[in-house]
């Protein structure tokens, strides 16, 4: 609340896409989101200091199928479920977290295969300035690697996996959206 003229006023809602206060599931995947940008920066971080001290050869023997299997044992599980929970309405806002975990943890495993990819195409320098382009650059750099190195599949490989990481987060993001606007609307029918 403030005061202007005498009068006491609201604060506006600043956000242009929300009429209201997100809901529980939306707060809920943004709070996931926000978490995954933390902990894969600083594991993104990690990874890079391996790369440069352990080596290429290293980081494909040993570190990258660790983040693989890390990340694709949690989207084998959640992603099934996620998808038969979203037919259910009752369920559709925890079947949008699902999905929005799933596409966060096989977008780390993208990450980490554009890392070394990176590294491999247009080397260390680039890979670093790739890097510290909020992490993102690494996946234009490797794209752009493989195009020069003649890696087109490679590079399309990259490109439909961000486009796939994308379309789910999307979808888990819509479910969760649409689970909190029935509740909000079932519980406004209530009163």
């Amino acid at each position: 609340m403030y005061e202007v003229d005498g009068d006491e006023r609201e604060f506006p809602n600043l956000r242009e896409d929300s009429d209201e206060t997100d809901g529980k599931w939306t707060n809920a995947v943004h709070l996931i989101k926000s978490l995954y940008s933390f902990v894969a920066g600083i594991g993104g971080f990690i990874l890079l200091i391996l790369i440069f001290v352990k080596g290429l050869s290293w980081y494909w023997d040993y570190a990258y199928p660790t983040v693989s299997f890390v990340a694709a044992i949690p989207v084998t599980l959640l992603l099934p479920v996620g998808l038969i929970m979203a037919i259910f309405r009752k369920t559709r806002g925890l079947a949008g977290l699902f999905l929005a975990i799933c596409s966060l943890l096989y977008l780390s495993a993208v990450w980490a295969q554009s890392l070394a990819f990176a590294y491999a195409y247009v080397g260390k320098i680039w890979m670093l300035v790739g890097f510290f382009l909020a992490g993102l650059g690494v996946f234009f750099m490797a794209m752009l690697g493989g195009i020069i190195r003649g890696q087109y599949i490679n590079s399309l490989m990259i490109l439909i996996s961000l486009v796939i990481v994308f379309l789910v987060y999307l979808a888990g993001s819509a479910l969760a959206t649409n689970a909190d606007k029935h509740g909000r609307l079932s519980s406004s029918r209530s009163d």
